[in-house]
Order: structure tokens, then sequence, then C-alpha cells
């Protein structure tokens, strides 16, 4: 993939996995501050979480918080290119 981005940009194949570990660092390290990380028409990264039900909201603390998980909401260019996408068994 790399190879395929650096044919598209004035990056080469080394400056493309440089950016590339470099988001890998920075998209966690942006989620764990509680933010929104966008990648404009690609889609967006949020964490979630699910917790233990309590019955009063000053039972709720963060231990409650069960393990939180990246989710990845699809922009609408990526939506629109693989709309058309067909599946076949082989």
């Amino acid at each position: 993939m790399a190879e395929e981005i650096g044919s598209l940009t004035a990056l080469n194949r080394t400056d493309v996995h440089s950016v590339l570990d470099a988001l890998l660092q920075v998209i966690p390290q942006n989620l764990a501050k509680g933010l929104r990380v966008e990648l404009g028409d690609l889609g967006s990264f949020t964490i979630s979480a699910k917790s233990e039900g309590k019955e009063k909201a000053e039972d709720v603390t963060a231990h409650c918080i069960q393990t939180p998980k990246p989710r990845f909401m699809a922009g609408k260019a990526l939506k629109e290119a693989v709309r058309g996408i067909s599946f076949e068994k082989e």
C-alpha cells in the first residue's frame, strides 16, 4: 500500500511508511485525550465504551466503565467509494 500511495504523491515508499507509523502513534494518543480524530473524507475515530448499569447517578464511577474500544465511522467519500463493490463466491 505504501508503494501505491507513493506513486500517487510526491512521497517515496519510506516517507509513506513514516507517515503511517506516525498516524499509528498519534491517533491513539488523541483518542486517549478524549478527542475525536478526523481524517477528512476517509472518516473519523472515536472511543466507545460500555459500562455497568447503576440505579443512581452518584453510584457511577470510572470503575463502572468497561474496556474502551476504538470506533471508526466511515466518511462520505469512503462510503461512496465502496458502494459499488460486488462480491462473488469462488
